[in-house]
């Protein structure tokens, strides 16, 4: 082969490897991805705080036995009973929506503790209207 002709190859070469390079690089610089959230590190939740998600828990939990022992023929859950459990699920949600990243002792957030509830309460006979406050809480929640 003469000169002409190696350096016709050789340039069909390097377009080659340009060409390549550039279709098949690693888009380097490039972000096909959405930014991420920054989520401030998990931190211990103050005393009040921990002590706002057991009494969420524990409120619901008595308000669901009483308005069972009231199907069952005995005495059921009042107004009162079921405004004590709304309110406090209010509280968590206001914790979880105010301190996401607040950890209590047992591990659990006040977002966590909602989704425990909820999942407390699926098949239950306990009352629809706390489900459906427990999941408009939920939606309103930031993501862990």
């Amino acid at each position: 082969m003469n000169r002409r002709g190696l350096a016709w190859s050789a340039g069909l070469c390097i377009v080659a490897l340009a060409v390549l390079t550039t279709a098949c690089g690693d888009d380097v610089g490039e972000s096909n991805t959405q930014p991420s959230t920054v989520v401030a590190p998990a931190h211990p939740l103050a005393p009040a705080d921990a002590a706002e998600i057991d009494q969420a828990k524990e409120e619901v939990r008595t308000y669901c036995m009483k308005v069972a022992r009231g199907l069952g023929g005995g005495p059921g859950a009042t107004p009162t009973d079921f405004e004590r459990a709304s309110d406090a699920l209010d509280d968590l949600r206001e914790l979880a929506e105010r301190d996401p990243t607040g950890v209590a002792s047992d591990g659990s957030t006040a977002g966590l503790a909602l989704g425990d509830i909820a999942e407390n309460l699926e098949g239950t006979n306990c009352d629809p209207r706390l489900v459906e406050q427990i999941d408009e809480a939920l939606s309103s929640v930031p993501a862990e």
